[in-house]
């Protein structure tokens, strides 16, 4: 396939695309899967300075088809610029330290960025055209595809320095390697070759990464450009641009298994460890096809209507991320409704995306821009996370560990400021009091959290004991105004702390000692004996034993029970006749004789 010679980078993608590509735009159909280390997954970017985003969110994101309204909005919180016009294409993680290396395919170099800092540290001269890059953790070395060159760079990525100039030999690379993706259990790395010459001689070389040299060639399908290793199948996906088909891999026998159909012109591919699936970006489709990794069965196809290109998963969010180079934005999908859940604005042309397991950062490559947008959790504020308390009197200090953390008030809140995450806290106990929730747990995912505590006063036994009564004699007891009658030798009330008065009533001729006086309850049970002493005089009860105010009431309620009979019956009985009828004939007196 010729090169174009205002875009070098175009050869890569089949002749059908270079239409549709506006001049000056880098080669898009590199992987940015395959950017990454194979066994490290790829993910998500977003805005040129938008918000802080979460990266914690995943359960959020898993349980909406759109996106969340308790999510945070994705954003950018960095931005790497680069050499103006350098086209950067391909990303990689260094899984050990976090570093990143970008292939500047208009520069021919790779240019290698702090992971922790977001500096440029070094620029790495190597072939012509670098388009995919890719992190070995087998080896620590960091493996560059230069198309124009037909040849791979590596890089120890201990020292940043080359250590193998070109991996090359007599048809190697034939055509000139695009993409590549890693086995880090078999310590190899599958490239991706655009052959020229005609269909049917493209392939996939396997490069030793104990030897850096090529080991194996591998006849995929037209213009192969992505490539992504699946850990839990042990194999390797190939997106071929010209024939809208995924050639699938056995990574130990590097024999082509099956072949599947996706949409025109697949660009992208990655694998998503959190469900299995393969995602396939089809440029001119406008769409992202989901491959079953355990079946090679397309299950869902994904709207992305803007000249989609690398696809990455985000283990952090359970979302993957789809650059798509027309829009300038970043699509990211729900991987169990496989639907989009947001668009995010990137810089111009997105192509590469990667994730960093070692920052939890995730990075894009804008090609026409020359950045790298970076998102992570680094720089998100942390939010309040406050406990209001209730029921405590007012001035009473209470305190609540947070997450480790111990804070105290005489008011009625505590506040901690916290970034996402899952926070155990802990009310300490206050004296007399109980808390509800007294500990638990409180989630953070980028939005304040209240946690409301409500005090209530500890219950406290207080029992009163009777001697000197006979047994089976009613007795009773007011305690704080609550009366209590017990015809046992206890009678028991619940109290908090505090100072609390009671009456003992007499019964008959019994006199109690002490009858009145006050309890004091203090952080636990107590007690009062009252003695009864039988004494002389007219009883002031009934043989019942109640107190003698108990039978006045009984009393007062019959009197007035009567009383209300009687005015009752006297209202029903009729009035008299003021004007009584004239006695009948059979009345009258007879006439006296």
């Amino acid at each position: 396939m010729p090169a174009s010679a205002d875009a070098p980078h175009r050869q890569i993608v089949p002749v059908a695309l270079a239409a549709l590509v506006i001049a000056g735009a880098l080669a898009l159909p590199f992987v940015m899967s395959i950017a990454t280390a194979g066994a490290a997954p790829v993910s998500p970017a977003a805005t040129d300075g938008g918000a802080a985003r979460d990266l914690s969110l995943a359960s959020v994101y898993r349980q909406t088809s759109s996106s969340p309204a308790s999510a945070p909005p994705l954003g950018v919180l960095a931005t790497v610029n680069l050499a103006v016009g350098a086209s950067p294409l391909g990303v990689a993680v260094d899984t050990s330290d976090g570093d990143l290396y970008v292939s500047q395919s208009n520069a021919s170099t790779v240019a290698v960025i702090s992971g922790s800092t977001n500096d440029v540290l070094k620029t790495l001269p190597v072939g012509l055209d670098p388009t995919g890059v890719a992190y070995n953790p087998a080896n620590g070395e960091v493996y560059v595809a230069n198309f124009l060159s037909g040849n791979v760079s590596v890089i120890d990525a201990s020292s940043n320095t080359i250590i193998t100039a070109a991996v090359s030999a007599p048809d190697a690379f034939p055509g000139g390697p695009v993409g590549m993706t890693v086995d880090p259990n078999n310590d190899t790395v599958f490239v991706t070759n655009q052959d020229a010459s005609g269909p049917g001689n493209d392939s996939v070389s396997v490069i030793a990464g104990s030897s850096n040299t090529v080991a194996a060639s591998i006849l995929v399908g037209a213009d192969p450009i992505a490539a992504a290793f699946d850990a839990a199948t042990n194999s390797v996906y190939v997106a071929n641009s010209n024939a809208s088909s995924v050639s699938v891999i056995n990574a130990t026998t590097n024999l082509v298994t099956a072949t599947v159909a996706v949409g025109r012109s697949p660009v992208g591919v990655a694998y998503d460890e959190g469900n299995g699936d393969v995602y396939v970006s089809n440029f001119l489709s406008n769409n992202t096809t989901v491959i079953d990794g355990a079946t090679t069965a397309t299950v869902a196809s994904v709207s992305t209507p803007g000249l989609p290109v690398g696809v990455a998963y985000s283990p952090a969010l359970s979302l993957v991320a789809v650059a798509e180079e027309s829009l300038g934005k970043t699509t990211f999908i729900n991987d169990t409704t496989n639907t989009v859940v947001e668009n995010v604005t990137v810089g111009s042309y997105p192509v590469g995306v990667a994730y960093s397991p070692v920052t939890d950062e995730l990075y894009v490559t804008n090609s026409n821009s020359s950045t790298v947008s970076v998102i992570g959790t680094a720089l998100i504020p942390p939010v309040s996370v406050t406990f209001s308390e209730s029921g405590l009197p007012a001035g009473t200090s209470w305190s609540v560990t947070l997450g480790g953390n111990l804070q105290s008030s005489t008011g009625t809140s505590i506040s901690f400021n916290e970034s996402n995450g899952t926070y155990s806290y802990t009310v300490s106990p206050v004296p007399g009091f109980n808390a509800t929730p007294p500990s638990g747990a409180v989630t953070v995912q980028g939005f304040p959290q209240t946690v409301a505590v409500t005090f209530g006063p500890f219950s406290y036994g207080v029992r009163f004991v009777e001697s000197g009564l006979p047994a089976g004699t009613l007795w009773s007891v007011i305690f704080n105004g609550t009366p209590g009658v017990s015809d046992g030798s206890t009678i028991t009330f619940a109290s908090p702390n505090g100072t609390i008065p009671f009456e003992v009533g007499t019964v008959g001729n019994y006199t109690p000692k002490p009858s009145i006086g006050n309890v004091t309850v203090s952080g636990g049970p107590t007690g009062v004996s009252i003695s009864f002493t039988n004494g002389t005089g007219p009883s002031s009860s009934s043989s019942s034993g109640l107190p003698s105010w108990v039978w006045i009431v009984v009393v007062v309620v019959v009197i007035a029970a009567v009383v209300g009979v009687v005015f009752a019956l006297r209202s029903r009985r009729p009035p008299a006749n003021p004007n009584p009828p004239p006695p009948q004939a059979w009345q009258e007196k007879p006439p006296t004789q």
